[in-house]
């Protein structure tokens, strides 16, 4: 009873001495307030992004399953090696696929065609997951089989938007791309895999897509047993996957498959990037601490003669220390409450400013178990640099201090100590602005690639016609005259069509010389394939190194050519004209296709600005025997390309009615999209780096501040001895640079030590480049100047006779 009186005593007392000084108090309030919001705002984006368990049932035993090449890069696999792993592998409670592509379909005969998004999946994909469906069934076998009923499963999503939310619909058709599919099952309204898709096909047995052992179009989701463990599932596929490549070396010669946890897969790319963010806000936090322990600090030293009056009266060193520490608990207290509400606004704004493609970042908030980890790990460190200045004042002598006044030693120890802590947030500070000064650089580099084309002024549009069995329509291309018509239109200065576009990755085949075939499959070329109309090069403005352009010539009845890249040249063709040679493209029979090289095209940046550049081959779309039925259009304009959209739209409705068109828009901003990422850490590491800049030079100034107080009559003595005021302001000046200069030597060892371990988020960036490490440091003395330049004015200015009557 007496220490909880003692202790609501002491937090009364606690609060007058805060009262008496509110701009101490509210400046140690704010300072660490920054840091505690800015950790839990980095903490729950991290644990929603990244951690946040996968929303399935025991998903901690669900695991993704890719093949790896004999070349060891992971790749898919088809659907004939997934339905040999199904059978072989007993290490899974369900193994099922799911195609990599993500489809297009249009859903007509009720109301106006839709476009909407739709993906193959082996028949046990929704009971692998545990996630049934919320009305109907899953797929049945003789579903998965070619010739067998045409079944479809529908999102929630979709069946409210276009089947009026109607139970009875089960069971019922529906047309999806001229054919006629039975809704066998509608899912819950919180089952979104994979993300966007609204239909679900059952793979089959023996149809187009499984049947070719070379068709890699598939990866694999499984469940574990309860008793297995991923080393067991993965010796298990090592078994199947070697008796796969013994049996079809031509195909899958050398080939493997690695089974890793399915959270890891979709989010584990997504660490390097959280982890940096979360060590920005942790130097912030460092130096928050650090600033509220000079600023206690400071505070105790100015309360020497309280403290030493009540270590005279009785007071023991640990009842003065017992005393400072609940005034420091208080204040950390309130900067937490101040500091959750902080995370709170700053997860808002994350929300505005991240970008489009970062997963989960929409439902990022401050989770209860986030909030207790980030406040327990932030309160102790905050209390940990309290620590020091609470027992530094419980070092005060009484009889000592009395004597001694402000000259006491413990005023000399406390200002070493300040200036310890202030050369640690210079330090922190430093390795923060050359974290966010590579960010920068780097994401200055990257804007400054070479794309390979001429993006300005170009549109793009993706566009889908029906597939609605008219095989006339199919048979003449019908991208071809589509073409011809947008390119009469006002404002349009050339058109063409690609099954793909630069920066968008695609799909890849592996080449062969005729002249040199290959030993084994493993030996072709991988290359990425994009299918073109004529015209597409100037269009886009991709420079041809040699040969010619597709002409209307090159159709189906004409030999087939390909222009290649001049990488996929480097690789096959080296020292050689590759003009007039043939390649051969594989396909499901023995002999493949002949393609004659009748150009060569300038490298473009096929899987975006920082990947390097990839062999690429174009073939003609008129001489596609199946060609695609979802194209994007790309449009050169003279003016505003975004002026052209309602034009185009209504050209070609006009002649395809239930046409659809979707993903619109500049070339310019689909390349702008690709730096997304980069420029959200850069102004995340910029603003923290900023902040804690700010934090420091606070902390720099008000050392000096003291510092000048604490030397009135030293500085009295100087000036009335013949001292100049500008040599007493260059003293001070001086000694700033000396104290700024041990932080900036530190900051550079920090940030040599820590930038290695985010190397992979740098673009033609060394982490050791001069030029940033220069430039933070010039940045930082500079700021060190300016916070010490009032404190030299005002020493400068001392009253040398005011001084020494103050003594």
């Amino acid at each position: 009873m007496n220490n909880m009186s003692t202790l609501i005593n002491d937090i009364k007392y606690g609060i007058r001495v805060m009262l008496k000084k509110p701009g101490f108090t509210l400046t140690a309030i704010m300072t660490l307030a920054l840091g505690i919001g800015a950790v839990t705002t980095m903490a729950s984006v991290f644990w929603s992004v990244v951690l946040r368990p996968l929303p399935f049932p025991e998903s901690d035993r669900l695991v993704f399953v890719q093949a790896v090449t004999d070349r060891g890069t992971t790749n898919s696999l088809s659907g004939i090696d997934y339905f040999d792993y199904r059978q072989e592998c007993n290490a899974f409670e369900s193994l099922a696929a799911q195609m990599i592509f993500q489809k297009g379909k249009l859903v007509t005969g009720r109301g106006e065609a839709e476009r909407v998004m739709s993906i193959k999946v082996s028949r046990n994909l929704f009971e692998t997951l545990k996630c049934r469906p919320l009305y109907g069934r899953s797929f049945l076998a003789d579903e998965e089989v070619l010739g067998g009923p045409q079944a479809v499963v529908v999102s929630h999503g979709f069946w409210q938007r276009c089947l009026n939310s109607d139970s009875t619909v089960l069971g019922t058709s529906l047309t999806i791309s001229g054919t006629a599919y039975e809704i066998v099952g509608i899912m819950p309204a919180d089952f979104a895999y994979p993300s966007g898709i609204d239909l679900w096909f059952p793979m089959q047995r023996g149809g187009p897509d499984e049947t070719d052992r070379g068709n890699n179009n598939f990866v694999m989701i499984g469940r574990l047993k309860p008793s297995v463990t991923l080393d067991q599932a993965q010796s298990q596929m090592d078994s199947a996957a070697g008796r796969i490549s013994e049996t079809y070396p031509n195909v899958k010669g050398g080939w493997g498959a690695v089974v890793t946890p399915l959270q890891e897969q979709f989010f584990g790319n997504l660490r390097p990037l959280m982890w940096t963010l979360t060590g920005a806000t942790i130097f912030l936090l460092l130096i928050a601490c650090s600033n509220v322990s000079s600023l206690v600090l400071a505070r105790v030293l100015a309360r020497c003669n309280e403290l030493a009056i009540r270590r005279s009266l009785g007071a023991s060193s640990g009842r003065v220390t017992c005393q400072l520490l609940v005034e420091c608990l208080l204040l950390i207290t309130m900067a937490s409450v101040v500091g959750v509400g902080l995370a709170h606004y700053g997860i808002h704004v994350l929300k505005v400013i991240a970008p489009a493609g970062l997963p989960r970042v929409q439902t990022v908030g401050i989770e209860p178990v986030v909030l207790f980890f980030t406040l327990s790990g932030t309160v102790l460190s905050a209390l940990v640099f309290t620590l020091v200045p609470a027992w530094h004042g419980s070092r005060v002598g009484p009889v000592t201090t009395l004597r001694e006044g402000r000259f006491s030693t413990q005023g000399v120890s406390g200002m070493r100590l300040r200036k310890l802590l202030v050369t640690a947030q210079v330090a922190l500070s430093l390795a923060l602005l050359i974290g966010s000064g590579l960010f920068l650089r780097s994401l200055y580099r990257l804007q400054q690639v070479d794309t390979g084309m001429q993006p300005d002024g170009l549109l793009t549009i993706d566009a889908q016609l029906p597939e609605d069995g008219d095989t006339q329509a199919v048979a003449q291309h019908p991208f071809v005259p589509m073409v011809e018509q947008l390119r009469t239109l006002p404002g349009v200065e050339n058109v063409a069509a690609a099954d793909q576009l630069p920066l968008f990755g695609g799909p890849w085949n592996g080449l062969y010389r005729a002249d040199k075939p290959p030993q084994v499959a493993s030996d072709r070329m991988p290359a990425t394939r994009r299918i073109v109309t004529e015209g597409y090069f100037g269009t886009l403005g991709i420079p041809l190194l040699a040969g010619r352009d597709f002409q209307t010539t090159d159709t189906p009845d004409s030999s087939y050519c390909v222009i290649i890249s001049n990488t996929l040249v480097q690789r096959l063709f080296p020292n050689e004209n590759p003009i007039g040679k043939i390649l051969v493209l594989p396909t499901g029979t023995t002999d493949g296709i002949p393609l004659q090289i009748i150009g060569v095209a300038n490298d473009v940046r096929d899987f975006g600005l920082a990947a390097a550049d990839r062999p690429a081959f174009y073939l003609p779309y008129q001489q596609h025997p199946f060609p695609p039925s979802t194209m994007r259009l790309v449009v050169r304009s003279a003016g505003d390309p975004e002026s052209l959209v309602a034009s185009i739209r209504a050209t070609i409705h006009e002649h395809y009615k239930d046409a659809a068109l979707f993903q619109i828009g500049t070339m310019a901003g689909w390349i702008s999209n690709t730096t997304a990422n980069n420029r959200f850490t850069g102004l995340l590491c910029g603003a923290f780096a900023a902040a804690a800049l700010c934090l420091a030079m606070t902390g720099l100034y008000g050392l000096l501040a003291a510092n000048v107080t604490q030397r009135t009559g030293e500085i009295g003595v100087r000036l009335a001895l013949g001292g100049t005021p500008a040599a007493v302001a260059w003293r001070i000046l001086w000694e700033t640079c000396r104290l700024v200069g041990v932080g900036v030597i530190m900051g550079v060892g920090v940030a040599l030590s820590v930038t290695p371990f985010i190397r992979s988020q740098f673009f033609g960036v060394k982490t050791y480049d001069p030029v940033t490490i220069l430039g933070a440091a010039v940045l930082i003395l500079i700021c060190g100047a300016l916070a010490a330049w009032l404190p030299a004015r005002r020493a400068a200015k001392t009253d040398p006779m005011e001084a020494l009557r103050y003594e």
